[in-house]
């Protein structure tokens, strides 16, 4: 990554809509890189079904990475 990308995650509940983004600028680039985001769980746990989660890259106003992944909660 480089200084100055934008990185988003998002994190879509089973309903489509969001229960988590975090949008950030880079500060400097790196080699290498592990990105952490998420919050806590509400006091009745999550809602059973399938979330969605999203990460994207941006240099420059271009879409380098988008990439998405998928967890069952039962």
């Amino acid at each position: 990554v480089r200084g100055g990308d934008i990185q988003t995650v998002t994190v879509a509940g089973p309903d489509g809509n969001p229960v988590h983004q975090d949008r950030t600028v880079l500060a400097e680039s790196k080699n290498l890189w592990s990105v952490f985001s998420g919050r806590r769980a509400p006091p009745e746990g999550w809602k059973p079904g399938t979330y969605t989660g999203r990460y994207r890259l941006e240099r420059n106003g271009i879409l380098v990475i988008d990439t998405e992944r998928k967890v069952e909660i039962p």
